[in-house]
């Protein structure tokens, strides 16, 4: 009769055991007791065997634990020796024989402290020999000889890994409850924990059990909302997929945790804000807008308490008619807010943007920025947004007006109204004249006076500009300037073969002297235009 083979474990399994809590070979010091005990001589063949090991020279470690064992195979130290020789040759990859080790260990020191170790190590070496059917069994030795052990719970966890894999949810169900009812201070006990309550919320689908579970690790109202999370991650996980009613029901559970959170725990107020606006993003996540404007519209009626949330419920309302692209609700509630908080300038930049764009009324945000309790803040949004909308008279006027009444602004304008005039009107002398009047952020005005000459095909005065920022100045900036060098010597007189070394030479200069940046990246590209090779080992024609 043909023996029946064991059905072989996914490599999935494999994957999953492999990184378990505590699946590595354990190799850690002698107990402090056991070491005390040690004479002299065993002491110092001990540290020999230590040194070794710790050396990473396998070969050396396991003649060092073998001459141990040799000299002292009675001692409290021997069981130690013995795991640490399995786990040197399973570290050299010797590791048939290192499960001989190991079973040495338990057929010689079975109540050694290392034998649950030992028996935990034989299934993980079943693994790494291509033979991981036979790990399960090994595993569960780990829990019936040693159920008081530490890896007793981490066997349980790899056979419920196992069995999950596998298919068998009522062998992992009861795996993950015994690691719950007997091992209780054990790091895996939360882990655990928290499986169960998903799989009693989500799978079995009832809350009773998952909250008497939750209710181990949390309190009642860290149980509520970590439900809700439960509830609402698995249900935009099924309606993005496109299972809509069944994603539907489980945010819709969320929602009613939320709801009912400040009826059932009225003392827990910072919280009740948070479960409100929870409710509400549920109500988007499954497009039900209105709802969600219900429940922001209604949050100063349910909760007069708490003032400080109650412009950002306006605000959350605003941002759902601007997605739904409702112009007129927009308007609508941004007036509401500025009639209601006047002095809100951010709020009022932001609806004069809004006005601008998408709306594209321009003169209403202009009204707007003038209405701000920051005059000079809305003078400056004002000259900015004729700049936005292309309108240069106008936003060269703007900005003198700032440049005459705002001393905090006079730099930042002068720049504005060079970057019109180079921009817009094309009036590089102009440009170059406010640009020089502003000094604004030294060296940055200077590189736009060299982008003007540069327009006008004044080339010295653009090397001249450029020369004087590398100079003068230090910093990222340098290379860029350099490659705008580079770009005079091509464009002032393509035909000057002069020119044209001068401009490789600095190209070259930049990707040796700033290698990784930007313009080390535009350099490459011009050299491989004037048809320079660049290889791994620098630069060659």
């Amino acid at each position: 009769m043909t023996k029946k083979r064991s059905p072989r474990i996914p490599f999935a399994v494999l994957f999953l055991t492999a990184f378990a809590p505590g699946i590595g070979p354990m190799a850690e010091s002698l107990d402090i007791e056991r070491f005390k005990q040690l004479r002299e001589e065993e002491r110092y063949n001990y540290e020999l065997c230590e040194k070794a090991y710790q050396s990473g020279n396998m070969e050396l470690a396991i003649n060092e634990f073998h001459k141990f064992l040799k000299l002292y195979p009675t001692i409290p130290a021997a069981s130690y020796a013995q795991y640490m020789l399995g786990v040197s040759h399973e570290q050299h990859n010797y590791v048939n024989t290192a499960m001989k080790r190991y079973e040495e260990l338990l057929t010689y020191y079975p109540d050694s402290p290392e034998a649950p170790k030992a028996q935990w190590a034989i299934a993980r070496c079943y693994q790494k020999i291509g033979e991981p059917e036979k790990s399960p069994p090994e595993f569960q030795k780990v829990v019936d000889l040693y159920p008081k052990a530490p890896l007793a719970a981490q066997a349980l966890w790899a056979l419920s890994e196992i069995h999950l894999v596998e298919g068998k949810l009522d062998e992992a169900v009861g795996e993950r409850k015994r690691i719950i009812l007997e091992y209780g201070d054990h790091l895996l006990y939360s882990q655990a924990v928290d499986w169960m309550i998903a799989h009693y919320a989500l799978t079995e689908r009832d809350p009773v059990s998952a909250r008497e579970m939750s209710w181990r690790v949390r309190s009642k109202e860290d149980t509520e909302l970590h439900l809700a999370m439960l509830y609402r991650r698995h249900g935009v996980a099924l309606y993005g997929g496109g299972e809509h009613s069944g994603g539907t029901e489980f945010v819709q559970r969320a929602i009613e945790i939320y709801r009912d959170f400040s009826v059932n725990f009225p003392k827990s107020r910072d919280r009740i804000p948070e479960c409100e606006f929870a409710m509400a993003e549920c109500y988007l996540d499954i497009g039900k807008h209105p709802e969600a404007v219900k429940v922001y519209q209604e949050f100063p009626q349910r909760h007069p308490w708490a003032t400080r949330h109650f412009p950002g419920c306006v605000k959350k309302i605003i941002d759902i008619y601007k997605k739904l692209e409702k112009e007129d609700m927009v308007r609508q509630w941004y007036a509401l807010f500025l009639n209601k908080w006047p002095s809100d300038d951010a709020t009022r930049k932001e609806f004069g943007l809004y006005l601008e764009k998408p709306a594209g009324a321009w003169n209403e945000a202009r009204s707007q920025y003038r209405l701000m309790q920051n005059k000079f803040d809305g003078q400056w949004e004002v000259a900015a947004s004729f700049h936005r909308q292309k309108l240069a008279d106008e936003a060269i006027k703007a900005y003198e007006d700032v440049i005459n009444t705002d001393f905090a602004r006079i730099s930042a304008a002068y720049y504005q109204v060079g970057q019109v005039h180079q921009m817009l009107t094309h009036d590089y002398e102009k440009a170059i004249v406010a640009y020089n009047n502003s000094n604004y952020e030294a060296p940055t005005h200077m590189f736009r006076v060299a982008e003007c000459y540069c327009a006008m095909q004044k080339w010295e005065r653009a090397l001249e500009t450029c020369r004087e920022i590398i100079n003068f100045f230090e910093g990222s900036r340098i290379p860029a300037m350099q490659f705008m060098v580079t770009s005079v010597y091509e464009v002032r007189n393509s035909q000057t073969h002069r020119d044209r070394e001068s401009a490789v030479s600095l190209l070259k200069a930049i990707l040796d002297h700033y290698p990784g940046t930007g313009a080390a990246s535009w350099a490459h590209l011009k050299l491989e235009e004037y048809g320079v090779v660049i290889t791994g080992g620098g630069v060659a024609k």
